[in-house]
């Protein structure tokens, strides 16, 4: 649209003001770099272009990502023009994206000798650079000269240079950076200590890890739901279960926010170990309160709550996730049908069978198999077969076993035609009867012969015909 309004502008011969010119090339840019290079020229050329306007500009062809194809023409129609740290900054941050290091040095020795102001995120991609080139010294430096000129920055200067440290696994310049802090009076912020514990988990050093967060608490600062996260969920990894337990209890004794894979974890970790009334009161707890991060999945709880037997509480988690608008994945139906094939509910696991038939679900030949065993076992033949042809529909072949199982039932019900289909329909899967099926329904069909004159003919001959047709 924006595109549009700015060529009916032209096709006007309307005369257009920076704004507009600006409006249109952080949409052109994306599309067509020769249109945004012209767009770009237009600008420049008009007298009432200022610092802030040129900054704007390099701005938004970053954003387009078509930075390097314009760069070329920016930089001829600003040449001569008094540079201010804005746009100085701006042009170092563009250089560094189209990886033009010889100009990105330039400007940041221009910007030093005039000693202007170096914007955070020209900082950010400086120390970036220097860490992955391993220029540790410089980044420290380059800290120190910042530092000078601007106090009110100085945590957030720390903060960068200890999260891209970590990022390059300089783990011994992280510890010396930490007693600079300290030397010179600095205290971490919770962001500090959230890059810390992080920082630490990530690299191995999960002691280090575990003392940051205990400083952050000790210090009367609110842990981030990433540092809490990290620290209880190594724990619950060890098995100290206790220790978890410690950490969520003073979470909720502090009402601090979290988001539901810390409590997913613990309570994975206590069905695991078999504390199943802790783990119960945990989900209790849970479902009684908003916590952030609605977007969880209880696909492990669901299927730790189905082997210990509650499935009831499974069924609880995965209504919950339909009211939230998450659709349960295929490990969590299957558990649930098979735990209630386990308690002989067949009805409720035919409910939930057809509810990932809904969802393009599909079901395993696990819960299947068990399903369709149970279905038979009480006379339901019907609905065994029905799963049969459910399966058959959305392209899972049902296993020899299944068809076996359900073909045997149908003979011992003396239901011929639905066992002689049932031969057919194997050997068109791929499978070959033994002679034992074979036999079931001709010596079923012999002895029914002088009751139901006339039955057994199209029956045989149709076993016999559909036999031949799929003999190799």
């Amino acid at each position: 649209e924006t595109i549009g309004m700015y060529d009916m502008l032209l096709n006007r011969n309307k005369v257009l003001n920076v704004s507009t010119y600006q409006s249109a090339l952080s949409s052109v840019a994306r599309i067509d770099a020769e249109r945004a290079m012209d767009l770009v020229q237009s600008v420049m050329n008009m007298e009432s272009t200022d610092f802030s306007t040129c900054s704007s500009i390099v701005k938004n062809l970053l954003q387009s990502g078509k930075i390097g194809q314009v760069m070329s023409v920016f930089e001829e129609t600003v040449l001569g023009k008094k540079f201010n740290a804005t746009l100085l900054n701006s042009f170092l941050q563009a250089y560094y994206c189209v990886k033009n290091w010889r100009k990105a040095d330039a400007v940041l020795c221009m910007m030093l000798k005039m000693q202007n102001s170096l914007s955070i995120s020209s900082y950010r991609f400086l120390v970036r650079r220097m860490c992955e080139q391993s220029r540790i010294s410089s980044a420290l430096r380059l800290k120190e000269l910042i530092q000078d000129r601007d106090k009110s920055t100085e945590l957030i200067l720390y903060n960068i240079l200890i999260f891209y440290l970590f990022r390059r696994r300089h783990i011994l310049q992280v510890h010396n950076l930490l007693k600079d802090m300290k030397s010179n009076g600095f205290s971490p912020d919770t962001t500090t200590y959230d890059f810390l514990v992080n920082g630490f988990h990530k690299s191995g050093d999960v002691d280090h890890s575990i003392n940051m967060l205990d400083s952050c608490i000790a210090q009367g600062l609110t842990p981030s739901n990433r540092s809490l996260r990290v620290v209880l969920s190594h724990h619950c990894k060890l098995g100290n279960l206790e220790k978890s337990l410690e950490l969520f209890h003073l979470i909720e004794s502090n009402g601090w926010k979290h988001g539901l894979v810390i409590e997913t974890t613990l309570i994975s970790s206590l069905l695991s170990s078999g504390r199943f009334s802790e783990a119960t009161s945990c989900l209790n707890s849970m479902n009684k309160r908003e916590l952030i991060g609605f977007d969880i999945h209880f696909d492990v709880l669901i299927k730790e709550l189905c082997l210990l037997g509650d499935v009831e509480m499974s069924v609880s988690l995965l209504n919950t996730m339909l009211k939230k608008g998450k659709i349960p994945s295929e490990v969590s139906y299957d558990s649930v049908v098979y735990r209630l094939c386990m308690l002989k509910e067949f009805d409720q696991a035919l409910d939930f069978l057809a509810e990932m038939q809904f969802a393009n679900l599909k079901p395993s030949d696990m819960s299947c198999d068990v399903l369709i065993q149970g279905l038979c076992a009480m006379g339901r033949t019907c609905d065994a077969m029905n799963i049969l042809e459910m399966l058959t529909t959305i392209g899972s072949s049902p296993s020899y076993h299944m068809y076996r199982v359900v073909f045997e039932n149908c003979c011992r019900s003396n239901n011929l035609q639905k066992a002689a289909t049932l031969l057919h329909d194997m050997q068109q899967a791929g499978f070959s009867p033994n002679f034992e099926m074979h036999w079931s329904v001709i010596s079923n069909l012999s002895s029914n012969a002088k009751r139901t004159t006339g039955y057994e003919k199209p029956i045989l001959s149709n076993l016999i015909s559909s036999t031949q047709v799929n003999s190799p």
